[in-house]
């Protein structure tokens, strides 16, 4: 992947890439959620010679979460871009909600942010909200073009893209 041309005003092509990345993997994980499953921590990454999913499966919960942070932050496999999925809990304007929560890296320039996706599963229904973009402080500025590449990479994973679809369907 090359990332020769990056006009000023505009975010860096690799912080696309993250967050087009991002939004695959959170698709991915809704995949789980909708078919009651639990969803253990992942991470995706891309590198100069090839992209994947990471599953990190303990048993338990605390270890795979430790597990997959550790991954996260110690790029052992030469990412440029990472994300990592958990299902946790995340704080929004009405309070704490079950959400799936995607942190992201640009490997050499920090931490790109992360998203937040609150969702409700009760009485046979399954609704999401409008994820919570939070870009690294130094891309507030680029939050609408990173969006923009977040929802490219949710449409990317069809049959998560379906999901959430059906679940915003279900809040109106």
């Amino acid at each position: 992947m090359r990332y020769d041309s990056v006009v000023a005003d505009t975010p860096h092509p690799q912080h696309l890439a993250a967050y087009e990345l991002a939004g695959f993997l959170l698709a991915h994980g809704l995949w789980y959620i909708a078919d009651n499953a639990p969803v253990l921590p992942m991470g995706a990454y891309i590198s100069p010679d090839r992209r994947g999913i990471v599953r990190f499966t303990d048993n338990l919960w605390e270890p795979a979460i430790s597990q997959a942070r550790r991954w996260f932050g110690s790029n052992r496999g030469k990412a440029e871009v990472a994300a990592l999925l958990s299902d946790g809990r995340a704080w929004f304007s009405g309070g704490a909600q079950d959400a799936l929560i995607v942190d992201i890296a640009v490997y050499g320039k920090g931490p790109a942010g992360s998203i937040a996706l609150p969702y409700l599963q009760a009485n046979g229904r399954f609704v999401v909200q409008r994820p919570a973009i939070n870009p690294a402080p130094s891309l507030v500025e680029h939050a609408e073009a990173l969006g923009t590449a977040f929802a490219r990479g949710l449409r990317g994973h069809h049959s998560g893209n379906q999901v959430f679809e059906r679940a915003r369907a279900a809040v109106a």
